[in-house]
């Protein structure tokens, strides 16, 4: 979506000074926005109704404390039922329930933690977690699906990377489609079908995950949307990572590896699952449930965790121009970093103006933007503003100016020039394995090497001699 900011004329230099703003449907940042906190505290009320006689709900949305989110108070109410509180859900059991609210409210403090995670290599045995491992009802794991899993992951020799990876298929590949809020798909069919909301985000990225023998939980619960600016029902994955334990991947808002402070986890299982079943004798009547979220404190905002600056590859360009943004990133952390970036203010731009990113520890990282240029007026010069933005707070600007009498670069030339860039840039993965033996001075040299590959998948083995 693109909107125009207001346009001023400055007469002594003839300067228009104009800017676009660029907004992701599901991750752009404002100014106020509380996925920028690093701690919050968050009350939510999960109300439903039941109307009949002998009445049993199992409510199996409930707060769970783990190392992101700790209970700090929780209230259920039933009027007139028997209120149990079992590990994962709430039973509340009636007589005569006639007509009667159940529910439970709780505060929560919840965290935006960074698991610091270090090297593991891929692919890798996990015998833990079975029942995390195996096809469920929703998600089968089909021959297509275990194709497409080793597809994407090919030649990948990091266990963090080879996920990250797996998640951004998901995220780019599907279209988030409202349609199939009140529906659950398989997936296989969301493979082949490649739309749905975040319950087949979510399906489809724990399915891959499965088909690598990798244990992958599927997680229920709410948190804030950037696209409805309110709470709302959400699902999002956990994934098991060998001497770290369990880490979120939310595909649907491209969070790999970490989740933003709204996220509240209400239910943890194998499968998508009903939130509330009933037990009843004679008729029922129900009304659907309903979830109240409200901030009642923001604790601190997310601290910088890199370096980036951002460069127009030319700074003075001809209208309707294509140009590369370049954009160096530089992980101050010595774990790995997922970071998104966001193209929050440009000219305009080809393609999509986010990117999501994994670094290593210490890392630099260069990626590229397209800007594209506008119509300009003759006679008159303008000067743009570049905005990029950070999952992590980072803000870095730049300017560039267009006109009718600058250079003109095409779309094809720009394409070419991130070619020409990648291809220096590119590197195998492989070990280069050197024999020989002593030799008298007067002796040729005779070394045998070998090159073999670091990735998961095979390259010829050559010999030199």
């Amino acid at each position: 979506m693109i909107r125009k900011m207001e346009t001023k004329i400055l007469i002594v230099l003839l300067i228009l000074l104009t800017a676009i703003i660029l907004v992701n449907p599901v991750s752009a940042l404002a100014d106020d926005n509380i996925t920028r906190y690093e701690s919050l505290v968050i009350n939510i009320t999960v109300r439903g109704e039941v109307q009949g006689e002998k009445i049993t709900a199992i409510l199996q949305l409930f707060p769970i404390e783990d190392k992101r989110q700790k209970i700090l108070e929780l209230y259920t109410f039933g009027k007139g039922a028997e209120i149990k509180k079992e590990k994962a859900n709430i039973t509340y059991e009636w007589e005569d329930a006639g007509k009667a609210e159940f529910g439970f409210s709780a505060s929560i403090k919840t965290d935006a933690i960074l698991d610091k995670i270090k090297e593991i290599s891929f692919p890798i045995e996990i015998s833990e977690y079975e029942e995390y491992r195996k096809e469920s009802e929703n998600i089968d794991i089909t021959d297509e699906i275990i194709k497409k899993a080793n597809e994407i992951v090919a030649g990948k020799t990091d266990f963090f990377s080879a996920l990250f990876t797996l998640a951004e298929f998901v995220n780019t590949n599907l279209t988030y489609d409202k349609s199939y809020a009140n529906v659950t798909k398989k997936a296989s069919w969301i493979l082949a079908e490649k739309k749905g909301v975040c319950d087949e985000y979510t399906i489809l990225f724990i399915a891959l995950c499965r088909a690598l023998n990798i244990p992958a939980k599927y997680i229920g619960g709410t948190a804030y949307s950037n696209l409805e600016k309110v709470f709302g029902s959400h699902a999002w994955a956990e994934v098991y990572f060998p001497s770290y334990g369990w880490v979120p991947f939310d595909v649907t808002y491209g969070q790999y590896g970490w989740i933003d402070a709204t996220h509240i986890a209400l239910q943890k299982t194998a499968d998508s699952e009903v939130a509330v079943g009933y037990v009843y004798i004679g008729s029922i009547k129900t009304e659907k449930l309903s979830i109240d979220t409200a901030i009642l404190e923001k604790k601190k905002e997310l601290e910088k965790k890199t370096e980036i600056k951002i460069s127009p590859l030319k700074k003075e360009v001809k209208e309707k121009s294509f140009i590369p943004l370049q954009v160096e990133i530089e992980n101050l952390q010595d774990f790995y970093l997922p970071l998104t970036l966001y193209l929050t203010r440009a000219p305009g731009v080809y393609g999509s103006n986010v990117k999501h990113i994994l670094l290593k520890p210490k890392a630099k990282k260069t990626e590229f933007f397209i800007l594209e240029i506008p119509e300009a007026e003759e006679g008159y010069v303008y000067e743009a503003t570049i905005t990029l933005e950070s999952s992590f707070n980072n803000l870095a600007e730049e300017k560039i100016k267009f006109s009718t009498n600058f250079e003109f670069f095409s779309l094809e030339k720009a394409k070419k020039i991130l070619e020409q860039i990648e291809e220096e840039q590119y590197l195998y993965e492989v070990l280069l394995e050197c024999a020989g033996r002593e030799r008298y001075e007067d002796e040729g040299l005779n070394i045998t090497c070998k090159i073999k590959s670091k990735a998961n998948f095979f390259y010829k083995i050559y010999d030199y001699a």
